[in-house]
């Protein structure tokens, strides 16, 4: 009996190297493992028996017989998860627990071999029906015969258990499988042929799954190649062999297949030549790229802009290549259009005049053009990178103001601001602007342009200016002087009738001299006032202008003291010094006889400039403060101060007069931020 051990363990171990082999060669499918296991477990099995006489009785008979049940268990587990994709449940292994108690009971405390071959029974004959069972119960046609051959190898296997049992049973003699029994070496015979029937239609069943699968497998990717938009050809380099319904319309419309036609007759020169170097460079054994443009020239002319990955394949045995054809014309348009779009907008941001800007939230730079450095007087893009945009605006009330206009419009356009160059000058400007959001629409920042309006604005205030010195001019020279023109010719008639009284003729030609001394004043005012805005304001120095203008009158013994920084300049007029001009005359005419000094000072609060002229001498009442700026207002011309307002006016500077009546008069020239400087800070 060790020679029909050691054929039966040649046998499996023979198997199980076959099934091992396929494994790492050949796709599988879920129990092919497990089926090889069970054979090896099975060899091992028999090994033992093999050694019977030469190990303990546990190994040879114990372990041995209970390996054999083992196996088939696992052959069930095996089928199970092939057919059913399930596996066996732990409980069904447990009952070897109880059988190898039992078995060692029946050997070494009571010895029957019946009874331990009822043992093994139980658990491999229900093991080999179950099995050959699920193996008719599957449904799948294609694999009838096949499953019908497993099923009955395994049927075959449990009838020759079952038949060998019962002859134990009811046959008296020593029927262990070692013995002397006849039907031993018929039963093993049978055995053997019935695992290698069982291992070979189960292989045979895993082998026919895979080309099942592989067939579904091409079907399915022929019907994926056939919908597909992109255009599927494969080709051997040099005709087509296969070409997707997509591909076929767009080249050869009138005909339903490509099959035969030269993979180079629709291409352009240029790809052709391109794509018979690919085919010649792969075929030579190197691996270039397989991603690369390639042009498609249709019946009609067009070129079609594409991009091929080709790759090599094996079709029926012969070298071939798949190339996928992907069709990227509009998309190759629109990155065209883009490109132009964006070298339109590069050329616009290089070239504008205007500061075009990119920020975040809180007025970091993130990108801005050259004008932008320029428009707010920095020395470099570094310089002006470093300022923080909240800075730069004149009030930075008015950023937060525009931010929440922003949020609520969507955009600004136009929007009117004033900002801070570098060397502190006020510009006027105009902000268009729209917010830049993330992905998830938050507001990050914002983008758009920045306008200069400054010499709009003084032209549109230069021209509101001189429209109303039009209208004043107009008034004066119609109204005032024609005034004086009647009163002139009165005295003239009368002087006509006091010729014979010399006393009252000269009474009437001095109040003529006067009307025309007043007609004088007039017409120099007009010259003065015409030339209001006609020069562009520039920054002056105070205290220069101010002993200037004194010293074009007649001061006398009055003091003047000029306690401004020497370094103060203020934005205004040209004609700036007319205005102090006038408040020297208006202390001289108005002062009293008892006005001794005149002082000028500066000082700056919360921003502003504040210079003050005042004199000591009899000042100006309340009732003529309402008043004092009117034209016409006063005892002299009353333009002189009317004429200082609207120098000052130019530049946003204003006056008043502050001063108590007995104590002197008080003007306070007030200039606001931007418009004066100190040119030693």
């Amino acid at each position: 009996m060790r020679t029909l051990f050691l054929v039966l363990f040649l046998v499996n171990v023979f198997l199980t190297l076959m099934l091992f082999s396929f494994w790492k060669t050949q796709k599988t499918h879920r129990g092919f493992k497990t089926w090889m296991l069970a054979l090896l477990v099975t060899s091992c099995g028999y090994f033992l028996y093999m050694l019977g006489g030469s190990v303990p009785v546990l190994l040879s008979s114990t372990v041995g017989n209970l390996l054999i049940p083992l196996s088939i268990m696992m052959r069930l587990d095996s089928t199970r998860k092939y057919f059913l994709s399930k596996a066996l449940s732990p409980i069904i292994y447990s009952a070897l627990i109880p059988s190898a108690i039992l078995f060692l009971y029946f050997t070494f405390s009571f010895d029957s071999v019946v009874i331990r071959g009822v043992i093994i029974g139980l658990l491999i004959v229900p093991s080999l029906l179950a099995a050959s069972l699920i193996a008719i119960r599957f449904r799948e046609l294609e694999t009838w015969s096949l499953r019908y051959g497993f099923a009955a190898a395994l049927f075959i296997t449990a009838l020759f258990w079952t038949a060998i049992i019962i002859r134990a049973i009811i046959t008296p003699g020593d029927h262990s499988l070692s013995g002397p029994d006849p039907i031993n070496p018929i039963f093993f015979t049978v055995t053997i042929l019935m695992d290698i029937v069982a291992t070979v239609f189960f292989l045979l069943l895993n082998m026919a799954r895979s080309q099942t699968e592989l067939r579904q497998s091409e079907e399915q990717y022929r019907n994926l190649a056939d919908n597909l938009p992109d255009y599927i050809i494969v080709h051997d380099g040099e005709f087509i062999l296969y070409a997707n319904p997509a591909a076929a319309r767009l080249i050869e419309p009138s005909r339903e297949t490509l099959v035969g036609q030269s993979i180079y007759s629709f291409m352009t020169p240029a790809s052709a030549e391109a794509s018979r170097t690919f085919s010649k460079t792969t075929r030579n054994g190197a691996s270039p790229s397989p991603l690369r443009e390639l042009d498609i020239q249709l019946r009609d002319g067009t070129i079609r802009h594409c991009i091929v990955n080709t790759v090599a394949i094996n079709d029926r045995g012969e070298p071939a290549f798949l190339s996928v054809i992907t069709d990227i014309t509009e998309r190759k348009q629109a990155e065209d259009a883009l490109r132009e779009s964006e070298e339109k907008y590069r050329a616009f941001f290089l070239t504008s005049r205007d500061c075009i800007f990119i920020t975040t939230l809180d007025g970091r730079w993130v990108d801005f053009n050259d004008a932008a450095v320029e428009m707010f007087g920095y020395d470099s893009r570094d310089d002006l990178l470093k300022t923080n945009l909240v800075l730069m605006y004149a009030n930075p009330r008015d950023r937060d103001t525009q931010i929440e206009y922003v949020h609520e419009k969507g955009y600004s356009f136009e929007y009117p601001v004033d900002l801070k160059k570098k060397d502190g000058t006020i510009i006027n400007a105009l902000i268009t602007s729209v917010a830049r959001k993330d992905a998830s629409g938050n507001t990050i920042g914002f983008l758009g342009s920045v306008r200069d309006i400054t010499d709009l604005k003084r032209a549109e205030d230069n021209l509101r200016m001189l429209n109303n010195k039009l209208k004043l001019l107009s008034g004066i020279t119609r109204h005032d002087m024609k005034n004086q023109l009647v009163a002139l010719n009165a005295y003239i008639d009368l002087c006509m009738n006091a010729i014979d009284n010399p006393a009252e003729l000269k009474e009437f030609i001095t109040k003529e001299l006067k009307i025309a001394e007043v007609l004088a004043e007039q017409i120099d005012f007009t010259e003065d006032y015409e030339d209001i805005g006609a020069k562009s304001s520039v920054w002056q120095n105070v205290s220069a202008l101010v002993k200037r203008a004194g010293a074009a009158l007649p001061l006398g013994d009055i003091r003047l003291e000029v306690t401004c920084c020497a370094s103060l300049e203020v934005y205004a007029d040209p004609l700036l010094e007319k205005v102090f001009y006038n408040l020297f005359d208006n202390s001289l005419h108005y002062g009293g006889e008892n006005i001794t000094s005149i002082r000028v000072t500066a000082h700056e609060t919360d921003g502003n400039l504040h210079i003050i002229f005042e004199d000591n001498g009899s000042g100006i009442s309340a009732e003529d403060k309402k008043d004092l700026f009117t034209k016409g207002f006063g005892k002299h011309t009353g333009l002189g101060l009317f004429l200082s307002r609207e120098i000052l006016s130019i530049t946003g500077i204003s006056i008043s007069e502050t001063g108590v009546r007995g104590k002197g008069a008080r003007f306070e020239i007030a200039v606001p931020e931007g418009a004066f400087r100190f040119t030693d800070q």
